[in-house]
């Protein structure tokens, strides 16, 4: 073989591993995938109606779960919810917001899960023991997983009780303050 057959060989062999990993970014890229998050916090959760018919709301604890689509392409959602240690799963029944939903390019939701729905749940368990709970997202291929958070059943107990009697998130005329959820409404 001349230098000249050889030599085009070789340009020929890159050019091809060039565009094999071309074609497998250009694919990453398209993968739908999802992130997914589980935090506490707080917001103001409708308890019940007064004598007008209007519910009235009451801050309480909460999880959130997070979901955030990174990749280019949109994500339809069939359920969230959580994964309790027992084998139970808190789903879409006692989320704030219902199914299906789809997920833009880059963008982000959140779901609300008042956390006295976990508490009941993990009741039936030892109180002094740790547990880990974790959220989920499904969508029609898979589902998609939080990292664990730990919950102590008699430290959440505490919190829903210090959450529902907190005089800090109280106007002084006695209105509950609404809580920012990323709601651009409350936030300042």
């Amino acid at each position: 073989m001349n230098l000249a057959t050889i030599l085009s060989l070789l340009i020929s062999l890159a050019g091809f591993a060039l565009g094999v990993v071309n074609q497998l970014q250009i694919r990453q890229q398209m993968q739908r995938t999802l992130q997914v998050a589980l935090n506490q916090g707080t917001a103001h959760l409708p308890t019940k109606q007064d004598q007008y018919g209007s519910l009235m709301e009451a801050p309480g604890l909460v999880y959130l779960i997070t979901a955030i689509n990174p990749s280019q392409l949109a994500v339809s959602l069939k359920s969230a919810g959580i994964l309790l240690p027992n084998g139970m799963s808190l789903t879409q029944g006692a989320l704030l917001k219902k199914f299906p939903q789809e997920l833009a390019s880059g963008a982000d939701i959140t779901f609300v899960l008042p956390a006295h729905l976990v508490l009941e749940a993990l009741k039936g368990l030892n109180p002094a023991d740790e547990y880990h709970i974790k959220a989920y997202i499904g969508t029609p291929l898979r589902r998609y997983y939080s990292k664990k958070i730990r919950v102590r059943v008699s430290n959440l107990e505490q919190q829903i009780a210090a959450t529902a009697h907190s005089k800090a998130m109280q106007e002084p005329g006695g209105n509950v303050l609404r809580n920012s959820l990323r709601d651009p409404l409350y936030e300042s």
